[in-house]
């Protein structure tokens, strides 16, 4: 349980780094089109996490369900490492 809440915790730092980036970095103009993308891309992990739950239902593959997991969470922290080192 206390893993679960640390892990909100850090959501919800990340969340509002996000939010700051956005602000500093993207002109206001186009604040609503680049934060309309970014929440219709996290809706659509969120729906594709919930049908690989459907497909993987059996307790026994849940491994793969964690895998899966991890592998999505570490590419896009090594998309977002490659674009903060580019800028």
């Amino acid at each position: 349980m206390g893993g679960v809440a640390a892990s909100r915790l850090g959501l919800w730092m990340f969340d509002l780094v996000v939010v700051q980036e956005m602000q500093d970095s993207v002109p206001e103009s186009d604040r609503g089109v680049v934060g309309s993308v970014q929440n219709s891309l996290q809706s659509c992990m969120d729906l594709l996490g919930y049908v690989m739950g459907m497909i993987v239902s059996d307790p026994k593959d849940f491994g793969v369900l964690i895998l899966a997991s991890f592998l999505s969470v570490s590419c896009a922290a090594l998309l977002y490492s490659l674009h903060t080192y580019r800028i």
